[in-house]
């Protein structure tokens, strides 16, 4: 059973499910597509109201850190019907562009559904007290939001196979799509299905079985065995496990995860999850890779016991990743505590319990004793997401820094996005010497090109246009590390530049 605490203090991810490909979408080689590699730092710009600039640039620039995670809600970048907002989306993703850097991209419907979508949809309640009434004609109802920031609140929800739910769903994600399937900085998309706050495999109020068989005798007759099981829900992530490979083209597609459907005695949660990745696992994708990933990482995995099953899929050619189940800076004592349900810790570290999550996460992979006495194994992770204030703390502490360093180099670092894909039959800028202390010269494969060097919270150091194949740069630089851009004609290129005297 999920433990209560962590299910509402977990930050946590997406949702979608049924939704159809379009003609507009030009369908790729999935050998073009862009993998998730390394750490991201995990931006939840749901959480507050204006994006800070500043703050993403902080995290961003930290080393260790090989892009973001951006967390959106479907109500913020649809505000009204088919008029989008990506513009926070979109600043993030020019940043990691800058940098070399990539994204993993959520967005969160369900009970951060539009307003203006629940308004078209009739309500359930009424027809609760007479539950054998076939089918409904009705799709929402006032639930318990399980965790996050609104957990414990009432809202509303509106049922995942509500064909007017689905279809506006739908035509958030075929703009998406349009949007994003061929930028190569955006690299994952977060799947989901029949879920209500994130994107892992969860439902809310999933511990009441038996309110969940009345609302299924809205929509399934008698003797179907959809009335008393996981069946609908499953079928629903069915839907939209394939689907997905058919309106996205050139990502990752990522299934999140949990044990947190509804607990039928007839067909529990955890024989609903396993169904759903065995079809994930041997569903045919022609467009995408596939990839899954536990969102309730922590020292304790007594539960969930996800992590175990995602290094199992990593054997089935899927991408392996997780996150923090929240912030270790701010729940040091929950994230590093290994007992398990036991007696509370109290007394960690911020450090040490970075330490103890990492320890369990590269359990049986080849740095599986890096972090603590782990077992050298043959799995092979690809990424791992950290929530920002993490990483901020690591900007200002060198322990967890190295901490975090180590854990990228185990992952083997950081992709490329498209911007060095475009300069493979080109010859590279080269920077020289690099350290250096006050002058540093460019050498370009030809003349007229625009650079600028920035620091690593976002500020332009320098911009200017250079006209000749070598130029030397006399820079009063304090030290520290910058990046350099060099814009020609027909590339980018982005290096990292280091200031030491």
């Amino acid at each position: 059973m999920i433990n209560n605490f962590t299910m509402k203090t977990n930050l946590k991810k997406c949702f979608s499910f049924f939704l159809i490909a379009t003609s507009l979408l030009i369908t790729k080689a999935v050998a073009q597509s862009v993998q998730p590699k390394g750490i991201y730092a995990v931006i939840a710009i749901d959480n507050y109201g204006v994006y800070d600039t500043n703050y993403v640039n902080q995290i961003i620039a930290n080393p260790a850190v090989c892009g973001l995670t951006i967390r959106e809600q479907w109500r913020n970048v649809e505000p009204t019907e088919g008029n989008y907002d990506f513009s926070r989306i979109d600043a993030a993703v020019s940043r990691a562009t800058l940098l070399n850097k990539t994204i993993q991209l959520i967005i969160v419907p369900g009970f951060y559904t539009p307003d203006w979508v629940l308004s078209q949809i009739d309500s359930c309640e009424s027809f609760l007290t007479n539950p054998d009434t076939i089918p409904a004609p009705c799709g929402k109802l006032k639930m318990i939001v399980p965790y996050g920031n609104d957990g414990d609140d009432t809202l509303w929800f509106p049922l995942p196979w509500n064909s007017l739910y689905k279809q506006k769903w739908q035509n958030f994600l075929n703009a998406m799509a349009q949007k994003y399937n061929g930028n190569s900085t955006v690299v994952s998309i977060a799947l989901g299905g029949p879920t209500s706050v994130s994107c892992e495999m969860t439902m809310p109020e999933w511990w009441k079985y038996w309110k969940w068989q009345n609302i299924l005798k809205l929509f399934y007759p008698l003797g179907d065995q959809h009335r008393n099981s996981n069946l609908a829900f499953v079928e629903e992530w069915k839907n939209s496990i394939q689907l997905y490979d058919q309106v996205f083209v050139n990502k990752s597609i990522i299934v999140t995860m949990a044990n947190a459907l509804i607990s039928f005695p007839s067909y529990s949660s955890e024989a609903a999850r396993d169904t759903i990745l065995e079809y994930f696992k041997n569903v045919n994708y022609l467009n995408n890779f596939k990839g899954t990933q536990t969102s309730g990482l922590m020292a304790c995995h007594d539960y969930p016991n996800d992590v175990e099953k995602v290094k199992e899929l990593t054997l089935h050619n899927i991408k392996g990743g997780a996150q923090f189940a929240m912030p270790v800076y701010s729940f040091p004592n929950e994230m590093g505590c290994d007992s398990c349900g036991g007696t509370p810790c109290t007394g960690i570290a911020p450090d040490s319990a970075i330490r103890k999550v990492l320890a369990v996460f590269f359990d049986s992979t080849s740095c599986g004793n890096t972090f603590g006495n782990g077992t050298i194994g043959n799995y092979q992770l690809n990424y791992l997401q950290v929530y920002a204030p993490d990483i901020n703390y690591a900007n200002s502490n060198s322990t967890a820094q190295s901490l975090f360093i180590a854990a990228s180099n185990c992952l083997n670092g950081c992709i490329t996005t498209n911007v060095q894909e475009k300069n493979d039959n080109i010859e590279n800028v080269l920077v020289y010497p690099n350290p250096f202390s006050n002058s540093v010269s460019l050498q370009f494969p030809a003349n007229n090109y625009k650079i600028k060097i920035v620091d690593v919270i976002g500020n332009v150091v320098i911009e200017k246009t250079l006209n000749s194949k070598l130029e030397t740069l006399n820079l009063n630089l304090p030290n520290g590390v910058y990046f350099l851009q060099v814009k020609g004609d027909n590339f980018i290129q982005t290096k990292k530049l280091e200031v030491i005297k």
